[in-house]
């Protein structure tokens, strides 16, 4: 370091060689001083650099230290981990979170309203065979290999999506699974050609971490404009949602950071740069006044889908949830187990509390989710529980093989991958689902033709994911099947999209 310093100041300034003929105690002095000043300049902007997390701050030694706040240090931290979400959409709008809340004018509960995506209406040509809307929202990417992070309202509908980088690289996405009541979804990047490409997670803040009157930070895409910040405080923990006198959400995180529509699905973050909620409301009636679900609630819908099963093809057989003990302290608990899985063999079962995995405290529920999700065959996990009991569970590859087999059998319905060449045949648009080719029970609301879309939370694409999502969903007795029906308009030749979820009994 000081080689390096002392050559910058000779082709600045020749000093090296002032310092090397003169020899004058003045000379040196002087010469000194500036070679000290200029390797503590260097020693700052390094340090700076260090606290960099991205492009952002890589000029910082063109900025005054003094500029670099709190707030810009998490902005940088945080930014490479939200992206702007794009979606098509050909179906009819269903009801969202707004329809969750009071319509009278002169009701005094709480009146959250969705920040609904930017949704722009494309006019129909002679040559369009479908309508077509586009909507813009925010979401921030949770896993290295892209799982993000966003509102289900922001995707809801949609027939394709697109993801924004920070950077500028746009990929399409598919949906994993989205809850509507709880407002939440996860969807996955899929790199170009199948490319192997990194991303940024986002950090996320220990749970219960909050304190009334802290920073907050709002980071999305409001109109589409990209990479935007609001900061305000955190106005308010632990809001109540209600329709009539029926609590929807009691747990909503408070702020009166600016926020607007195309915010939806970004994260708002401390003012260490650590996700806390997840964007989801303003108030009807009141500027200022802004929801976002909590990290507590996000984690524990997060837990549900970020599975060994679901993502990866293998067979664990356990689930892992948070919550607050009567004493008030945090803990992760084991929420499921799966008869004869993995897991039970171990010995885990229902309720018994866990402190570490491979070693590893447990400090966040969907770190911890990740790292069993991201499990393959035959590859070993240890789990310590609060009595110090170690359970070794060893991963087991899933055969897929028998989705159309589990669709007769279980659903009582045939169906069969929507291709490319079969849109065609139908006139069909453009959708990811299975379709109907028969239906095993009468007058439950099913039609050959219907595209099957998605089990309960879970998207579905293909019979390898309906077989990976009915060990999701066999231990419930009933289970919510969501379809788009296709419907011909024989005047115009148009065809009309309508989305419906049915109810259907699972055959045991």
């Amino acid at each position: 370091m000081l080689l390096k310093n002392i050559t910058k100041i000779k082709k600045k300034a020749n000093i090296y060689d002032l310092l090397m003929q003169k020899k004058s105690l003045k000379t040196l002095l002087c010469c000194s001083l500036v070679l000290f000043l200029n390797i503590n300049n260097a020693k700052s902007i390094e340090e700076n650099q260090a606290h960099s997390h991205n492009y952002m701050l890589s000029e910082s030694e063109k900025v005054e230290n003094k500029r670099i706040s709190k707030t810009v240090r998490a902005v940088a931290k945080v930014m490479p981990s939200v992206v702007n979400i794009s979606t098509q959409r050909v179906i009819k709008l269903e009801p969202s979170i707004n329809d969750l809340v009071p319509k009278n004018a002169n009701s005094v509960d709480d009146a959250p309203v969705a920040v609904d995506s930017t949704i722009k209406v494309v006019p129909k040509t002679a040559a369009a065979s479908e309508r077509t809307t586009y909507s813009l929202g925010s979401g921030c990417i949770i896993s290295e290999d892209g799982l993000v992070l966003t509102n289900s309202h922001v995707i809801k509908s949609a027939t394709k999506i697109s993801i924004t980088t920070y950077d500028g690289e746009v990929y399409d996405a598919n949906v994993v699974a989205s809850n509507e009541f709880n407002d939440i979804a996860l969807i996955k990047i899929i790199p170009a050609d199948q490319q192997k490409k990194t991303f940024k997670p986002i950090e996320m803040a220990p749970i219960g971490s909050l304190f009334l009157g802290e920073d907050v930070i709002a980071v999305g895409n409001p109109l589409g404009l990209s990479s935007t910040v609001s900061r305000g405080i955190l106005s308010g923990i632990n809001r109540k949602l209600k329709r009539g006198s029926k609590v929807i959400f009691k747990d909503l995180l408070q702020t009166d950071a600016a926020i607007t529509t195309g915010y939806s699905g970004g994260p708002l973050i401390n003012i260490n740069g650590e996700m806390v909620g997840l964007t989801t409301a303003i108030h009807r009636k009141a500027y200022g006044i802004s929801f976002a679900v909590p990290l507590l609630r996000v984690e524990n819908v997060l837990s549900n889908w970020l599975t060994a099963e679901k993502l990866n093809k293998v067979n664990i057989g356990f689930g892992l949830g948070v919550r607050y003990s009567q004493s008030g302290l945090l803990s992760y608990y084991v929420k499921s187990v799966v008869y004869n899985s993995p897991a039970w063999k171990s010995g885990l079962r229902v309720d018994d509390i866990i402190t570490e995995i491979d070693g590893k405290p447990l400090q966040s529920l969907a770190q911890a989710c990740l790292t069993i999700a991201q499990m393959k065959a035959n590859q070993k996990m240890t789990l310590i529980d609060s009595k110090n009991r170690l359970r070794t569970i060893t991963a087991q590859k899933i055969n897929t093989d028998g989705g159309a087999y589990i669709a007769k059998e279980y659903f009582a319905l045939g169906l069969q991958p929507l291709t490319d060449k079969l849109q065609t045949a139908l006139n069909y648009p453009n959708i990811d689902g299975l379709i109907v080719n028969e239906n095993l029970v009468l007058n439950n609301g099913v039609k050959r033709g219907d595209i099957l879309i998605k089990v309960n939370d879970y998207s579905v694409t293909t019979l390898d994911d309906l077989a990976l999502v009915y060990r999701a969903v066999k231990n419930f007795e009933n289970v919510n099947l969501t379809f788009i029906e296709v419907i011909s308009n024989a005047v115009t030749n148009e065809q009309i999209l309508k989305r419906k979820v049915v109810a259907i009994k699972l055959r045991k």
